[in-house]
């Protein structure tokens, strides 16, 4: 029998969506419990795996409507963007989303706290409600953080948002733009007009109770200045058996298959005679095809560059993981004889992630939270080159304050920096102890357990 129903919201972007897929997994184990994910099509097949129900929200790709144009030598906070297009999508489906909260009575609606949009759903259903059009009491919310929690007195601190926030002219541009998207939708739909960039800040609310973020507390900028009682620091949601199941097929594939024959799993990957190099800047941001090629170019010239020291181009095997758009350009390069690829380099169009940083001993990366977790939690050292979003504050934690890696401004990088970054983290064990030191302390939290346990206890309190 059904006790409780609870009804999910997050973001159409694998980032968001692959730390929220084990926690709904476990959630959904409880006969008592049934959850429901409203997204986009692409993600069905995704959560129905997982004994997830899935309901259709209609144009509401607006991460592929987002202009995300390729970076060029000023930073553009590409988030506004993708919160403008969030909000125009998600006003097709106020009426939809009303109907469901009316019909179906949930207990508890999930969100991601980057998914600003449902805010304003909720207040077209409040709006509604007091007009009797729906009787259903609006459920209590609680906030699902896929990166570090945005607290004003807390996080982000001045260092911290100077290299979030551009403050450049397209920044208050783009500001203007989201302020009107917001007046447009309240005025014509009749709703409390909402500060976006207000909500940003992952404040607790009349209808938000609780924010839970998939960072450990080691990880996140001071935890320990959070109100423990309401703000969860649950750890990595990584699910191993779940994700071999996924990976099984490509796992059998060229180039993995050989490379993962070769190069087994170990702990000590500073010791490994042959090394694995992942390099993968996302799903959102990944169609810098300079980028690519500067870090194809670090590597092609690697020996050169780095003439004295004992690693070279032979002892390692790159993986570069460029994304469809990016893929196509550079198979089409190396056809036509334009780019010639060393054999050892492997550019594909996407990858095992998980699988391959197991085996991996430098992961170069865009410091995504969800990639930076997994690379901490399977100890991988990392070169870091943020492009947009909470990126540059996670690479300035990861790499500035905790040690474990390098961080590179990609509109100042050259291709022989980016080489003499590698050698420095392939040679220097210090990097690798740290790993392995930030690997154990991941690894002692069961993210999606503890997330599960906490909505499990929440619920039973109602």
């Amino acid at each position: 029998m059904i006790e409780h129903k609870i009804f999910v919201f997050t973001i159409p972007a694998s980032g968001h969506v692959n730390p929220l897929l084990p926690v709904l997994r476990e959630i959904a184990k409880n006969q008592h419990i049934e959850v429901t994910v409203f997204l986009t099509e692409e993600f069905r097949s995704k959560f129905q795996s997982s004994g997830v129900k899935f309901k259709l929200l209609k144009n509401f790709d607006f991460v592929k409507r987002a202009n995300l144009r390729p970076f060029g030598k000023s930073r553009y906070f590409e988030l506004l963007d993708l919160a403008t297009c969030s909000l125009e999508a998600i006003s097709h489906n106020f009426e939809y989303i009303a109907k469901e909260i009316d019909q179906e009575k949930p207990s508890l609606i999930i969100y991601d706290t980057f998914g600003i949009y449902i805010k304003w759903a909720m207040e077209y259903y409040v709006r509604k409600s007091k007009k009797l059009v729906y009787n259903w009491p609006l459920p209590p919310m609680i906030g699902f953080a896929a990166t570090f929690i945005y607290n004003e007195s807390i996080y982000p601190n001045q260092i911290e948002k100077s290299l979030i926030f551009p403050y450049n002219f397209r920044f208050f541009y783009d500001c203007i733009r989201i302020f009107l998207a917001s007046f447009k939708i309240s005025l014509y739909y009749g709703i409390s007009f909402i500060n976006p960039f207000k909500h940003l800040k992952m404040k607790i609310d009349s209808q938000t109770k609780m924010i839970m973020s998939v960072t450990f507390p080691e990880l996140h900028p001071r935890s320990h200045l959070y109100d423990s009682n309401i703000y969860k620091f649950c750890g990595s949601t990584i699910q191993e058996e779940s994700l071999s199941q996924i990976y099984a097929n490509q796992m059998q594939m060229e180039p993995f298959k050989s490379l993962f024959d070769l190069i087994q799993i170990t702990s000590d990957k500073y010791a490994n005679d042959i090394k694995l190099v992942l390099v993968s800047l996302g799903t959102l941001f990944n169609n810098n095809l300079d980028i690519f090629k500067k870090i194809i170019d670090a590597f092609e010239n690697f020996d050169i560059i780095n003439y004295n020291s004992h690693v070279n181009l032979s002892r390692l095997r790159v993986v570069i993981s460029t994304g469809d758009k990016c893929y196509e350009t550079f198979q089409n390069l190396v056809n036509t004889n334009r780019l010639k690829v060393n054999d050892n380099i492997f550019i594909v169009r996407s990858s095992p992630q998980v699988e391959v940083l197991k085996r991996a001993s430098l992961f170069v990366t865009h410091c995504g939270m969800n990639s930076t977790s997994e690379s901490i939690h399977y100890g991988v050292p990392m070169i870091c080159i943020p492009l947009s979003e909470d990126q540059p504050a996670v690479a300035y934690r990861v790499a500035d304050e905790l040690g474990l890696g390098i961080r590179l401004d990609y509109t100042k990088m050259k291709f022989y920096e980016i080489s003499k970054a590698i050698n420095k983290i392939l040679t220097n064990e210090s990097y690798y102890h740290r790993s392995r030191l930030y690997s154990k302390l991941s690894k002692a939290y069961i993210g999606y357990k503890q997330l599960n346990n906490i909505i499990i206890k929440y619920l039973n309190k109602l």
